[in-house]
């Protein structure tokens, strides 16, 4: 099976603090979106690392569960939902905010691939706009 080569974030890359990813999204927050090819590398680029990620918090779960006794890889995963985590939400509600204010965006919502996934950016946007309304007491 050939292994997907990274264009974007590091091949040898190791999530051992919320620092060693912090300069790919602080690239992801500042690049410029100057253009329809600029916006839909930026995308691949926040796909991939949204991918390593995923895919990082997931074998630190799996470890977890299949020795059950490793306090090494309990703590490994704790780490990465309590340290880690949290910290990458804010960041990705940014990111898709600058998503959304794109000039560009409506090129791409005439692709239907990058259609489905837009809604689905904007719906995440109301709602959190709307969990952040409803926890700050306006409507409770």
């Amino acid at each position: 099976m050939k292994k997907y080569r990274r264009t974007f974030v590091d091949d040898q890359l190791v999530i051992d603090s919320y620092e060693s990813v912090e300069k790919y999204l602080t690239d992801l927050k500042e690049r410029s979106l100057e253009s329809p090819t600029a916006l839909k590398q930026w995308l691949k680029d926040k796909s991939e690392l949204e991918a390593v990620l995923e895919e990082d918090m997931a074998w630190r779960y799996i470890r977890m569960s299949i020795d059950t006794g490793n306090e090494a890889h309990q703590k490994a995963y704790t780490f990465f939902v309590s340290e880690i985590q949290p910290k990458l939400a804010p960041i990705d509600d940014a990111l898709n905010k600058k998503l959304i204010a794109c000039p560009f965006i409506s090129d791409l919502e005439k692709d239907e691939a990058f259609a489905i996934h837009i809604r689905s950016v904007k719906s995440q946007l109301e709602l959190y706009r709307e969990e952040n309304i409803s926890s700050s007491g306006v409507f409770s």
